[in-house]
């Protein structure tokens, strides 16, 4: 296992740590009778993170912890965290 380099910090279940962002995609619906897929229509977003703790070292044991409240408030932060470094 290696160090890395986390792109926030936040806590999770009471816990700090730190968080790197895989991926994030998001694609704004057009919602045009035209659209090929629901996709197109509704749009989509795809995010991926993976949990550090305090010394970077990925925290599986951490992630295992979380409740579904718990992700879609990450998920939530990560969205803040991409359109605050897309204002800059």
């Amino acid at each position: 296992m290696s160090k890395q380099s986390a792109d926030f910090s936040t806590t999770v279940c009471g816990i700090p740590c730190g968080v790197v962002v895989d991926t994030y995609y998001y694609r704004k619906g057009n919602y045009s009778s035209q659209a090929v897929d629901p996709s197109e229509y509704y749009g989509e977003e795809e995010i991926e993170f993976t949990l550090l703790d305090r010394k970077g070292y990925v925290a599986n044991w951490l992630h295992n912890k979380m409740t579904d409240n718990d992700i879609e408030a990450l998920e939530e932060e990560i969205r803040e965290e991409h359109n605050n470094k897309d204002q800059y």
